[in-house]
């Protein structure tokens, strides 16, 4: 039985067992900022993460090691030193309800506290400690609690003040940055739409607008060990109080950096989006279409996007045609194979088709189809079945058999408590063999004594041992079984 059941847990680790996955490791990651008039940064974020986990790494970065020093001689004002902070202040971590909708108009929630050395599994604490340009966080929020994390800290004096205009260059993710984010979105509020203009730097996908004195960018399918930035100028009279300068009139070579920046990232845009048509032209998909929806929808240039929308509508002709075709083949192959795995990739691409006349024609064939397999099924269960049964109606009578040729106990005929005559002249080897179907020491014992008796062997008694002796008169008329044992105790 033990080795039943070990071949049977053997036999599990290789029955496939159903995962839920995830592309993403984040699935939402909303950041709220306000500037202050010091021209610190006061910062809220809320996240939550995918699939199982303990907890979560952060880095909040109040410089950018990477820039170089300020130059203000230079044509063009790019990311500089001059746009790090001087320091940073965690104020709060929190675990709040996870909510795709988050606004941070509520953030009650479980409030943690901080550590020096927390255990996998726990909830409600944090490590941190100092790196080089921020603070590297170690938040223990198991996911079996389903909760998001919700983290406040101030960034000091980040902002800059030139002479005709305030700046704000943020670093908001390094490439260090190791989770991937399904749905980003941050909102810096500057108090004041005056003189605004925004920009973000990062992936080539995804949009940056401002609003209402807010800047506002928004990124869906941001991969990890992406560096994200973002940047403002506004009306230098938002952080008065601010006391980091550079003495210079910067806007213009701001926006002649951002201007570089712009066409070089519409010109990489184009090219990406140019061979994404031509392969989506190639193999036309609804996947690769609606991408190219999706990124058409950032290019700026009316002319080069109307263009675009030219090409997208003859691609989705082909798509819908390609996917009309896909179903068909689909539904026709349900029906030669009639097998469940067939009728369930016809019904997916059935449900997709827009034709609704085709679409009701396929899955009245489906219908057909399932019909047809459920009957199928319900034939190869009684043959199965049969089978299963004649199997299990051999095994018993191989088992009786087995039982009653080498299991079952021998059952004597005779029921009386003693022989009333003497019996036969049977050696005791001969009845222990027929009463227990084994010769046993017992029966050589008594086979001994019985020739003792018969005056074949002799005995001497010394002290408490006994001396045995082949008596040399004894005639040879002994069973083969007694000439065995005397054989035994007396020849080598």
């Amino acid at each position: 039985m033990k080795k039943i059941i070990r071949y049977l847990l053997l036999l599990l680790l290789f029955i496939p067992i159903s995962v839920k996955g995830y592309s993403y490791g984040i699935e939402n990651y909303f950041i709220n900022a306000t500037l202050e008039d010091n021209g610190d940064l006061t910062v809220e974020e809320y996240y939550y993460l995918n699939d199982s986990y303990n907890g979560t790494t952060r880095e909040l970065l109040y410089s950018n090691s990477n820039l170089l020093d300020f130059d203000s001689n230079s044509q063009y004002y790019g990311g500089s030193k001059i746009h790090n902070g001087s320091g940073i202040e965690l104020e709060s971590i929190k675990g709040l309800a996870q909510d795709s909708n988050f606004d941070f108009s509520n953030i009650n929630g479980d409030e943690f506290e901080k550590t020096n050395s927390g255990s996998i599994g726990s909830y409600g604490i944090y490590e941190s400690n100092y790196i080089s340009n921020g603070i590297g966080l170690k938040i223990y929020i198991p996911s079996n609690k389903n909760k998001a994390i919700y983290i406040k800290y101030k960034i000091k004096n980040i902002a800059v003040k030139h002479d005709d205009v305030g700046e704000l260059f943020w670093t908001i993710f390094s490439s260090n940055n190791s989770e991937s984010i399904a749905h980003f979105k941050v909102t810096i509020n500057f108090k004041s739409d005056e003189e605004l203009r925004v920009w973000a730097h990062g992936p080539l996908y995804g949009e940056v607008k401002k609003e209402n004195g807010k800047l506002i960018a928004t990124i869906d399918g941001l991969s990890s060990h992406k560096a994200l930035d973002v940047r403002a100028t506004f009306s230098k009279n938002i952080i008065e109080n601010s006391y980091k300068k550079t003495n210079t009139n910067s806007l213009d070579k701001i926006l002649r950096y951002e201007e570089d920046k712009a066409a070089q990232a519409n010109y990489t845009r184009k090219q990406n989006l140019e061979n994404d048509f031509q392969n989506c032209e190639a193999f036309p998909e609804r996947n690769c279409y609606n991408n190219l929806v999706l990124n058409v929808s950032y290019v700026t240039d009316e002319i080069l996007k109307s263009s675009y929308e030219e090409r997208l509508t003859k691609l989705l002709v082909s798509v819908v045609e390609k996917e009309e075709k896909d179903a068909i083949l689909a539904v026709e192959n349900a029906e030669f194979f009639l097998k469940k795995r067939y009728l369930e990739i016809a019904e997916d691409k059935v449900a997709t088709l827009e034709n609704e006349d085709l679409k009701n024609k396929l899955e009245k064939r489906l219908r057909i189809v399932y019909q047809k397999i459920i009957e199928k099924e319900t034939k190869n269960e009684i043959f199965v079945s049969g089978i299963y049964i004649i199997l299990i109606l051999l095994t018993i009578i191989i088992m009786i058999n087995i039982y009653l040729k080498y299991d079952k106990e021998y059952k004597r005929e005779f029921n009386n408590e003693y022989y009333r005559d003497i019996p036969d002249g049977y050696n005791p080897t001969l009845l222990s063999y027929l009463l227990k179907r084994k010769v046993t020491n017992d029966s050589i014992s008594a086979t001994v004594l019985d020739l003792i008796n018969k005056n074949v062997i002799l005995y001497n008694k010394i002290d408490d041992d006994y001396e045995l002796t082949k008596s040399n008169n004894y005639n040879n008329g002994l069973t083969t079984v007694e000439e065995k044992v005397i054989k035994l105790i007396f020849s080598d």
